[in-house]
This record gives structure tokens, sequence and C-alpha cells, in this order.
């Protein structure tokens, strides 16, 4: 009478101890961060293909980087000595083409890729884009404290890199960002792997007399992607409408940010300071007035065709509460014609959770 009992009991222990160690051997444990760094935030990941290595920044109390060489499992510190010192941080994180060197100097290896970080800097120009980069794993960084600039301040810039397959000196580098006035979407371009940036900043509205209007004052950068086979750029970003101006520009976030945008481009015009883009400017997703995509990035994605000069499909991914004023869910679509049309949304997350 008592063997089902006791077959029982072993079962629902098994179960339990299998489950236990099947959660501890999927559990992320690594501690990226020092232990001593509590208000380390808004990480950024990159994956140099080539070899596996791995790179992390994040902010905290300024741009950190960290380098793993086993897959993830510990990490190497590789602090950016800047001589202006801590910037603000923002941080967005890329890796790029081959190193320039074929031997060992005091800061290149060869055989590795360079890897590049983009953040806000503090000074010498407060709220404009630092970059550094990396041709020795991060042992040593090279900074270029005015990456990009504009007299109306810089907020969330975000970094894609176009990799030569010869050297990163030849790496095509994309900077987008809004500015602190009228959040206009702006891109800066430079083609000798950040080295120098083009004079000719893109101001990626005045493309789209409509989406200039429906963003004036209004536009969330949400990512800027390039297509590994064609050179192609793609930027995103999240706006309201004309009618919902007055109520707030988007330092204050009261208005529903209901438009999704992305822009497109051939890539970089020109080279050296004369490096620009052109984009043409195309709506992902218009939803009811009543709803917010603000919550608070949309993100993008190409695909790789895998032959030269075929672009991939391009992917967006953004919250919205379409359900209802507190439903919040995730909402998936593609386009496979460069952003001219984009299939209709479709729930990713099923309704369980918090929304």
């Amino acid at each position: 009478m008592r063997r089902p009992t006791l077959s029982l009991s072993l079962a629902v222990g098994f179960i339990l101890v299998a489950g236990q160690s099947a959660l501890a051997a999927n559990t992320f444990t690594t501690r990226v961060s020092p232990p001593a760094q509590t208000n380390a935030t808004e990480p950024s990941l990159a994956v140099d293909r080539s070899d596996g290595t791995i790179y992390v920044a994040w902010q905290a109390s300024g741009t950190h980087v960290a380098r793993s060489d086993n897959g993830g499992r510990s990490f190497v510190q590789t602090p950016i000595n800047d001589p202006f010192g801590n910037d603000v941080g923002d941080v967005h994180l890329r890796v790029g083409g081959p190193t320039p060197c074929a031997t060992p100097t005091a800061s290149c290896l060869p055989g590795a890729h360079r890897v590049y970080v983009t953040s806000l800097e503090r000074l010498p120009l407060a709220l404009q884009t630092r970059l550094a980069y990396s041709d020795d794993r991060g042992a040593h960084w090279t900074i270029n404290d005015v990456a990009a600039v504009n007299p109306s301040l810089i907020d969330r810039p975000w970094l894609a890199v176009y990799p030569s397959k010869v050297s990163a000196t030849q790496d095509k580098l994309y900077i987008a960002y809004h500015d602190f006035t009228v959040s206009q979407i702006w891109v800066a371009t430079s083609t000798d792997g950040g080295a120098t940036f083009g004079q000719t900043q893109s101001d990626v509205l005045s493309y789209d007399a409509f989406a200039e209007a429906n963003s004036f004052c209004n536009t969330i950068p949400s990512d800027i992607e390039v297509d590994p086979e064609t050179g192609e750029v793609y930027v995103q970003w999240i706006t309201a409408d004309p009618k919902q101006n007055a109520v707030g520009c988007d330092l204050t976030q009261n208005q529903n940010f209901h438009h999704v945008y992305m822009a497109h481009s051939s890539g970089a015009i020109g080279s050296g300071l004369a490096a620009t883009t052109i984009w043409d400017v195309h709506s992902i997703f218009d939803g009811p007035l009543t709803t917010n995509t603000d919550e608070i990035f949309a993100t993008l994605a190409v695909d790789d065709s895998g032959t030269p000069g075929i672009g991939g499909n391009v992917y967006s991914v953004f919250p919205d509460n379409l359900a209802g004023p507190t439903t919040y869910d995730i909402w998936f679509t593609h386009s496979s014609n460069k952003g001219a049309s984009w299939a209709a949304p479709v729930k990713v997350n099923s309704d369980k959770g918090t929304h």
C-alpha cells in the first residue's frame, strides 16, 4: 500500500532536483561590472564574430568596457583613460574591421578587429558625442572627443558600423542622435574608421516634410543599423504628431509617441570631411492617438542575405499599449523592400505577465 506513495515521493524529488539542476545550468551568473560599481546601467553588447570575443559597455559615472575571451564565463576590465575625465554615458558598442597592423605595436594587435564605443562627453564640450576605439582588444583606446557636434546639444547617440574587410581605417561609421531643441534626427558619417567625421551632418527629417511635421519636438532615437552585404543604412525613431506638440516636447514625454518611423540611406557619399548621407523616410507603424510606443525604445535589425550586393530584410520591434491604457505588449514587423512598406505588426509576447 505504501509503494505508490514512495514511488511518487521519489519521482517528485527527482523532478525537483532535475528542475533545480536545469535552472542552475541555465542561469546567467557572470558579473561584468566590478562589485564596487553599484550604479551600472544601460549596457551595450557586441561580439567579434571572427574569434568570438565578447565586449560589454555600460555607464557608471562614465563609460566602462569589459572583454570576455571565454564565451562570457569571465570578463577583463578594459578602462578608457580619457585625459578629460569621465564622460556622461549613453553608451553604444560595435565591432569593426581588421586592425591596421601586420606586426604588433604598442596599441595594435594584428589579427584582431577594432572595437568602437560612443558616449556623451562631459569635457571638453558638454553633451556632444565622444567616440573611442581600440585596436588591441581594449588595452589602449584612441579617443575622438568631437566625433559628432551639434550647437543644440546631443542626446541618445546610437552607433552603426559597416566594417571594411581590408582595414579598420576604412570602416564606415554612422552616429544617429537627436538634438535638444526641435528634436531633429541627425546622422554623422565617417569613412576612415572614426578618425574624422563629415562636416555636413544629415538632417534626416528634412527629406520628408510630413515626417518632419509629425516629429517636430517629439523624437526618441531608436537604433541605427547597416546592411552587412550592401552598406545601406537604416535609422529608426518614435514620435507623436503635430496636434500633441502643445502637450510638451519629448523632454517631458507627456505626449503619446504613437508613430514609429524609419529612414533608409544607400550609405556614405564622399569621404573624409566631405562624407555625408542622403535619406528616404518611411512610416513603420502609426497607432491610435491614445496609444504609446514610449516604453522606452523601439529596436531595429537587418539580416544578412549572404550575397554581396543583395540587401536583407529589415525588422522592427516596439512596445505599444494597443490592447488598453496599461496593457503594453511587444510588436514585431518586417520589410523586404528597404523599408518602403511594412507587414502588419504581430504581437510577440503571450498574455501572461504584468504588461
